[in-house]
């Protein structure tokens, strides 16, 4: 009898695990059906975004292309209207000299460049200020100042054109020019055009 009790016991308990294990593989496969749905709606979702940015980014092409040749219609217009007239070459000379100034056009010539970096040598417990090995922005304001002083038409630094607007400041322990950071080693180039 108490073999017959402990089998209807060991039965009762088998139905319920399987209740419980069946409920679970429910859940568990319910839960999935639910995050595919969500995952496949984020995927469709970045699909309409992906091709919304490549339509603005067809249209942005499109119409540089379309400034870039009006650019060059314009200089050839210009340059035709100037052919006769002194006056006119001498302001095309000085829009030319502006530009260059302002920073709106590349320039060629002669030049250096100039590369700063970071003293990594030395260690920081070796020293008492570490600040005094490392490039801050006074440092490249007056690089830049001598180099126009010298007579230099155009300078970039790291790629960034230096005009007469040009900020160049330190935030923190970062370097920015025109609000983008830069990093050390930086790049200095100045030309002197013909």
């Amino acid at each position: 009898m108490f073999l017959k009790l402990r089998k209807e016991i060991v039965a009762i308990i088998l139905g319920i695990v399987c209740m419980v294990l069946t409920f679970a593989i429910f859940v568990q496969m319910k839960t999935v059906e639910d995050m595919t749905n969500e995952v496949g709606l984020s995927l469709r979702d970045k699909s309409d975004l992906r091709d919304e940015y490549v339509r603005w980014k067809g249209l942005y092409n499109s119409l540089y292309r379309k400034l870039e040749n009006l650019e060059a219609t314009l200089v050839k217009i210009r340059s035709d209207a100037s052919k006769d007239n002194m006056q006119d070459k001498w302001m095309e000379e000085e829009i030319r000299i502006n530009n260059t100034l302002l920073g709106l056009t590349e320039v060629k010539g002669s030049g250096i460049k100039i590369v700063l970096d970071d003293n990594r040598e030395v260690l920081a417990n070796e020293v008492l200020n570490i600040s005094n090995y490392l490039v801050h922005e006074e440092d490249l304001l007056t690089i830049v100042n001598e180099l126009f002083n010298s007579g230099a038409d155009a300078i970039s630094i790291n790629g960034h054109r230096v005009t007469n607007t040009t900020a160049i400041y330190c935030d923190g322990n970062v370097i920015r020019i025109n609000n983008e950071k830069t990093n050390v080693p930086i790049t200095i180039y100045a030309i002197r055009t013909p």
